[in-house]
């Protein structure tokens, strides 16, 4: 018994030390993201003030980018060694190849099995068609100031392109990414309704299963001195058994933040050509890029 005390207990620390290493990997990860954006950022503000000084000079330079690494160096050899350390060693997260459960189709199994939904089914799945609505109602406002500023030539100008992208930045990015936040807010009330519905559901189905039980019962009692003949056989033996799932296997899918992802992203990617092509910069487009290739051919 202590020995499988202590056995359990090494096991637990070790989950508890992979746990603790994954996390800090992450962090790690995150934070050498962030140190590359700024570097990124840093290096062409200082080269654009280098080059309004002098049109001759570069943006980016050998000597700012040897600046730069010098800065996240230590960052990024912790999180290589790391990376490499968790590779010998094999810590990885199990989780990782595994799916995650779809509730839609466990819903509509356990939907499957009942004769009647019941109240508190019900009332979720207007929820979730609510919460539905609203995300990509709140999502399709959040678009607006996003089509109004990309249709508005005035915000182009082709004198100051850095200008024109950070005022862009500022502009657009914000009420995208409130959009986006509507969207997954909306999705992960629409999941934690659809988990009630679920439970709901299984305890509506735990109640049919007793019904079903005590029919029988008292279908057996009724027929005990007057055993049934083929036909009444078959049809109680199938009320018995008729609560069996149709699935055993956990069913996994994509998650519902993931399935909103890609319908956002195409619904911006249309806004943005339907901009370019409303204020011009389609036919910018095909100039520079006319231009381009007949100097590269030796023609221009």
């Amino acid at each position: 018994m202590e020995r499988m005390e202590s056995g359990m207990g090494g096991k637990e620390s070790g989950m508890n030390r992979k746990k603790g290493y994954l996390i800090i990997q992450a962090i790690l990860c995150v934070l050498l993201v962030f140190l590359l954006s700024q570097a990124a950022v840093r290096i062409f503000r200082e080269g654009s003030k280098a080059v309004a000084e002098n049109p001759l000079a570069y943006i980016y330079t050998p000597e700012a980018v040897a600046r730069e690494f010098a800065r996240l160096a230590p960052v990024l050899f912790v999180s290589i060694g790391m990376g490499l350390a968790g590779m010998i060693l094999g810590i990885r997260d199990e989780r990782a190849g595994k799916g995650v459960r779809d509730g839609e189709t466990e819903r509509n199994l356990i939907k499957a099995r009942l004769f009647a939904p019941g109240s508190e089914v019900l009332k979720e799945r207007s929820r979730q068609r609510k919460f539905k609505g609203a995300g990509w109602a709140a999502f399709g406002i959040c678009m607006l100031p996003v089509l109004i500023y990309m249709t508005d030539q005035t915000h182009f100008p082709e004198t100051d392109p850095e200008g024109m992208i950070l005022s862009l930045a500022a502009g657009v990015f914000p009420w995208i990414l409130a959009g986006i936040a509507c969207l997954m807010a909306a999705g992960i009330l629409e999941e934690q309704s659809l988990r009630r519905e679920i439970a709901a559901a299984k305890g509506k189905l735990s109640e049919q299963k007793k019904l079903a039980v005590q029919q029988d019962s008292a279908a057996q009692k009724e027929l005990a001195g007057n055993p049934p003949d083929g036909e009444l056989h078959h049809s109680l033996a199938a009320s018995a058994e008729g609560d069996v799932s149709a699935a055993s296997k956990s069913v996994y899918a994509t998650p519902a933040w993931k399935r909103y992802l890609p319908p956002v992203l195409i619904i911006v990617a249309a806004l943005c050509i339907l901009a370019g092509i409303m204020n011009g910069s389609m036919q910018d487009v095909l100039v520079k890029a006319a231009a381009i290739c007949t100097e590269c051919v030796g023609l221009g």
